[in-house]
């Protein structure tokens, strides 16, 4: 409700209509949560009407004086806000101890104004030496402007509002602070939550959190059971200190400084922090090369430590030779001639040392050794030499080694002293891992994703190309690369969930970091970024090293998100449009028909009509009643895309049903000169747990299609109970059939006719009308029973319907409910003779003056005198100055309706029986009468005969009560 620029005046009415659509749509509230004044103002002037009986909880109150009202009345009880104002002045002074002058701004909206009154009233002499007052409601933001830009940059601002200014000129709260922002430099101070991250420094300010939280408290225990506080005001303290990092840093208050348990938002995190999923995949695989480079190394610097000690004592070359785990070989330089063997050596080629020094090296690693000669020369001279081959061992198996070389003296002659290193699990190894930094480069490059390692202690951040790309930048133009950088790219709005999400991880709550958020392109434009990582290594419990993790542009997912969203809102409030105009159309053409078919049969009933005139009245009435099926099946079609169609099971009994059927098709068979038939199975003579008006409605559909569509020969009805599981379904099932012998449905158009607004033949030259909706109707409400219906394909003589739902028997027939429309006529006409009424007098509350007339001329033609009223206030006004034996209550009346006028009379203790006389659905009256006792309902256009059937029966049990 934005009564920052619009007043109330302009908004209430607005709201008015939407909570009242609201409530006929979805029903009465439970419960009213109302947050801020103007809220409060609306329902204290509006709830009555509105929502009579729902308690209210109110939060966000700055108006005392609002809140004590309220809780005057015992439905009401909430919560207060109070600005720590002067709490806010002395903190100024404390965090600058040089300043000059703190300019307080407020504004003109009623708000601004009571926090500057209030503020002015506490300040101490002291302080009011150094505080400057600039009141809006005699400025203008232009004038306002050109004064901040005078202000020292020793003074500060305490900035209560600016909505409103003197000349009327407004501002949204952003609007607002951009204005402020764009026109000084000097700190600002704000008492309320929200202009903090934005360019606010921050102050003592009311959570507005807290204290929905604490106000969502309420409503929840309440809603599970327990009572509220009647006429109260919960007392708490929801004020914190809170403050914006950057700003801090940028006017160098030191936190220090702050109050004890102040909240620093966009507070930078450790480097630490920010790394994790891919980049564990490289820990592990530096950990593996780290491992398998010392062990090269080890071994390496083992064989040089060998072969140095060959060169410096040849004395010991033998014992070397011989006890040595490690392969050795002794080859003569220019054939490469084995010439000698250790055990090792001979263990691991798998020869004798007879069978090996018959070998030349190439024998063993293919060739190898001929690309050495200019190496040998080398060697010779006192060097060392490797070369990386691949050696056959005697069982065929092909192995990697390495082999060092260096040359000795052995009997006068050079000798290559050759140390074998079996690198194959090495090979492998590394083999393994360079596949596996592929793989990860590749899924990299794939998902199109940047990757970031953050050393947390120092704040250094390492990135790849992609993740520089995504917002438009190269690794050089953002270099240096600190967590600040980063932090400077995000939307300011979404760090304080980022750095959550982050702490979160760290202190253990998240096991791993993910966050959406934006981040701003290099051309200005915000990216939507999917981030997650997790931390690699700790330098302590508690204390994260290195984090690594991965970042992922997701604007068109984002962008398609709003779209579908957009689409799906666009979708309902089209359909609940759709909804509500079928539901209003019908009222309004119901409410018409009511005198235009009931004037008919009183006319049709006259002794003075030619036969002609008669005829021309049977017309009438009969196109009336088709026009009501239609509208009928029109509002069907509406209750069941709504869902607010209710299947309702009573004990019924099938024939009973299938009689009143024949009562209505009997003489249109007859005319047409069509036989009616119907065979009832014997299991039935007991009656189903069914909705008899559901089933009926059905049948009705189905019987009259089949005589529409024939010409001559039988229609039959078949009803019978099918066994258990016959289409999955654990109880017996209801079947009923409606064959005929008319044209018939061709295979191709069996389907189409169970579609809404689809005929047989849609041509402008049809032989029959008709709105494509009754079998439409009767298939989803056989889905609502749980059951199907569906066409017989073998049938060739016309068309067989067939319906199948679930049932059970009920045996307890004296449970059995009749159908109020379905009453015997001959049962009524007994009523009525036994009814006496000597001078009973009805009520008669209705709007439409052509259906007051038809009632008023019935219920006169019944010796009943009738007092007709308009409205449901000039109703309450007659029942408190006389006595009726009945009232009849139209219920969509201008002014007080019908619901509110029976509500008020039930609860004044007024007891007289009430019929309710209706357009709207069944469902719609008893949702919001529920709880209210009324005596029944008929819904327009009304039946003459039904409607006297209901007062004799009413006034009949009055009498006998």
């Amino acid at each position: 409700m934005d009564t920052k620029r619009n007043t109330a005046a302009a908004r209430f009415p607005h709201v008015y209509e939407q909570i009242e659509a609201n409530i006929q749509e979805s029903g009465r509230y439970d419960l009213i949560l109302s947050s801020d004044d103007n809220a409060l103002e609306f329902l204290l002037r509006y709830k009555d009407e509105l929502a009579r009986e729902a308690p209210v909880i109110f939060f966000g109150i700055n108006n005392t004086e609002l809140a004590q009202r309220a809780v005057q009345r015992k439905e009401y009880s909430g919560l207060t806000e109070q600005a720590s104002l002067m709490e806010n002045v002395e903190l100024a002074f404390k965090l600058f101890p040089k300043l000059g002058t703190l300019h307080v701004i407020a504004d003109a909206s009623a708000s601004g104004q009571a926090d500057l009154e209030a503020l002015q009233l506490n300040l101490p002499p002291g302080l009011a030496s150094r505080v400057g007052i600039e009141d809006l409601s005699r400025s203008t933001f232009s004038k306002m402007a050109a004064r901040m830009h005078a202000y020292p940059e020793g003074d500060a601002i305490l900035f209560l509002s600016a909505y409103i200014d003197g000349a009327g000129g407004n501002f949204d709260f952003l609007e607002s602070v951009l204005w402020l922002r764009q026109h000084t430099q000097i700190p600002v101070l704000h008492p309320y939550e929200h202009g903090i991250g934005q360019g606010f420094l921050g102050g003592r300010v009311i959570s507005h959190y807290r204290m929905a939280q604490r106000a969502t408290e309420l409503a929840e225990g309440y809603l599970s059971g327990r009572s509220l506080p009647e006429n109260q005001i919960v007392e708490a303290d929801f004020n914190v200190d809170y403050f914006d990092y950057k700003e801090m840093q940028r006017y160098s208050i030191p936190p220090s400084h702050l109050p004890h348990g102040a909240i620093v938002l966009n507070k930078p995190l450790s480097f630490f922090t920010k790394y994790k999923a891919y980049c564990i995949a490289a820990f592990i695989i530096a950990v593996l090369l780290a491992t398998s480079g010392q062990i090269v190394g080890l071994m390496y610097l083992r064989q040089r430590r060998l072969l140095r000690e060959l060169r410096e004592s040849e004395g010991q070359t033998a014992s070397l030779f011989e006890n040595s785990y490690t392969p050795i070989l002794l080859i003569e330089p220019d054939e490469g001639r084995i010439l000698d063997a250790n055990p090792a050596a001979l263990a691991y080629y798998g020869y004798s040392k007879k069978a090996l020094t018959q070998l030349n090296l190439a024998e063993i690693d293919g060739g190898s050794f001929a690309s050495m000669d200019r190496a040998l020369d080398r060697i010779s001279n006192g060097e060392c030499e490797s070369y990386q081959s691949q050696h056959r061992l005697r069982n065929g198996e092909q192995r990697q080694v390495e082999m060092l070389f260096t040359c000795i003296e052995r009997e006068q002659r050079p000798v290559l002293f050759s140390i074998v290193r079996d690198t194959t699990t090495q090979r492998d190894v590394e083999e393994t891992l360079a596949a596996e930094q592929m793989r990860l480069l590749n899924i990299l490059s794939g998902t199109n994703v940047g990757t970031w390692e953050w050393h947390v202690p120092s704040g250094k951040i390492c990135l790849n190309q992609r993740w520089v790309e995504i917002i438009g930048y190269t690794l050089d133009e953002l270099t240096p690369l600190t967590v600040k950088t980063w932090e400077n790219l995000c939307h300011p709005d979404d760090l304080p969930s980022i750095l959550k999400r982050v702490d979160d991880h760290f202190s253990g709550k998240l096991e791993y970091y993910s966050c959406e958020f934006r981040m701003r392109h290099k051309d200005g434009s915000w990216v939507w970024i999917l981030d997650r990582g997790q931390v690699g290594t700790w330098v302590e419990p508690g204390r994260p090293e290195w984090m690594y993790g991965t970042q992922l542009d997701i604007t068109e997912l984002k962008e398609s998100e709003v779209a579908l969203i957009e689409a799906k809102e666009t979708a309902e409030a089209a359909s609940q449009a759709k909804n509500v105009f079928l539901a209003t159309m019908s009222h309004e053409l119901r409410t018409p028909l009511n005198p235009i078919i009931g004037f008919t049969d009183l006319l049709i009933g006259a002794d003075n009509l030619t036969d002609e005139q008669r005829s021309w009245l049977q017309i009438t009435k009969s196109r009336s009643r088709d026009l009501l099926l239609l509208i009928e099946d029109i509002l069907d079609i509406a209750r069941i895309e709504a869902g607010r169609v209710v299947v309702e099971e009573k004990p019924t009994l099938v024939q009973d049903i299938i009689d009143d059927i024949f009562s209505i098709f009997g003489r249109s068979c007859s005319d047409k000169g069509l036989t009616l038939n119907c065979e009832v199975a014997a299991i039935l003579n007991s009656p189903c747990l069914i909705d008899p008006a559901r089933t009926r409605q059905i049948l009705l559909n189905l019987v009259g299609n089949a005589i529409k569509f024939s010409f001559s020969g039988e229609i039959n009805i078949i009803a019978q109970l099918d066994p258990p599981n016959t289409h999955g379904n654990a109880k017996s099932e209801l079947h009923l059939i409606v064959r005929d012998q008319g044209s018939g449905i061709s295979r191709e158009k069996q389907d189409l006719v169970f579609q809404e607004f689809q005929q047989i033949d849609s041509s402008d030259s049809r032989e029959h009308e008709g709105s494509g909706l009754g079998l439409a109707i009767c298939k989803r409400l056989a889905e609502l029973m749980g059951g199907r219906i569906w066409i017989d394909e073998d049938y060739q003589q016309g068309a067989e319907f067939h319906v199948r739902f679930p049932t059970s028997l009920s045996f307890n027939e004296d449970s059995l409910v009749e159908d109020d429309v379905a009453v015997n006529r001959e049962d009524a006409e007994v009523k009525r003779d036994r009814v006496q009424r000597p001078a009973k007098h009805v009520l008669l509350v209705e709007d439409d003056q052509s259906n007051a007339k038809l009632v008023m001329v019935c219920l006169e033609r019944k010796q009943l005198q009738v007092t007709y009223v308009k409205n449901g206030q000039a109703a309450i006004e007659s029942c408190a100055a006389h006595r009726f034996d009945i009232i009849l209550m139209d219920l969509k009346m201008p002014g007080m309706s019908g619901f509110e006028a029976i509500r008020i009379l039930r609860d004044s203790g007024n007891q007289t029986p009430i019929v309710v006389l209706t357009a709207l659905a069944l469902d719609s009256v008893r949702e919001k009468l529920n709880g209210v006792d009324f005596s029944g309902v008929l819904y327009k256009p009304v039946k003459i005969a039904v409607l006297e059937e209901m007062i004799d029966r009413i006034l009949e049990e009055s009498a006998l009560a």
